[in-house]
């Protein structure tokens, strides 16, 4: 973006405020693609040689790279944004880093009447099973509520409603399986698939070479 002779950035954001005057910032990292930031912006801009683009001012909004925490109670917890919490690689980093419960802050009105805040709703409930974490989705124009570590809605808004409500979250430390050693398993079940694929064409061409008449 430009302003005057300088260009500046803007980041979609949580911001923590704290008695003491303090503050802290975490900047969303798994940003919309098209509608909050152009994909691979760096890459294009490196192949527009004759710099034909704009690229600083068609990027959208900047990305950012730490997994920071906010301070709560003597634990920490995420200020997830929105599209951060479909991603359980993501949150795992939070997490491992000592998350006591995972706060998840959305707008989700530019759904409409589509399933689509439905089932961003439904993706915290995966998160909490995961991680066996609580957690807290607020959302503006959405549905707020409080998730179990089982899955299980203890609390759940409804969409397109103003209201407000308290509930006491425990704060859990135990790591999952999943915590603990990440996608090792699906990388793993991958690289097995496409073995398995290429054993497959390989006795296959030498079956046909074999029964070809010489």
């Amino acid at each position: 973006m430009w302003s005057g002779q300088d260009y500046y950035l803007p980041y979609n954001s949580a911001i923590g405020f704290y008695p003491d005057s303090t503050m802290q910032i975490y900047r969303k990292y798994n940003l919309v693609p098209i509608v909050e930031r152009v994909p691979f912006v760096h890459a294009l801009k490196a192949l527009d040689v004759l710099d034909l683009v704009d690229w600083q001012s068609a990027q959208g909004y900047g990305k950012g790279y730490e997994a920071d925490q906010f301070k709560t109670n003597g634990t920490k917890t995420p200020g997830l944004v929105c599209y951060d919490s479909v991603f359980p690689s993501w949150v795992r980093a939070f997490v491992n880093n000592g998350a006591g419960f995972i706060t998840v802050i959305t707008n989700d009105g530019w759904w409409g009447d589509t399933s689509g805040h439905t089932q961003h709703f439904a993706y915290a409930r995966l998160r909490a099973l995961e991680f066996r974490r609580w957690v807290v989705r607020s959302a503006n124009n959405g549905i707020s509520g409080v998730i179990a570590p089982d899955g299980s809605v203890k609390v759940k808004t409804n969409y397109w409603e103003r209201t407000g409500f308290r509930y006491e979250v425990p704060i859990l430390t135990q790591q999952t399986f999943y915590a603990q050693y990440g996608d090792w398993l699906p990388y793993f079940l991958l690289v097995i698939s496409f073995t398995s694929i290429g054993f497959i064409f390989y006795k296959s061409f030498n079956s046909n070479e074999y029964s070809q008449p010489h």
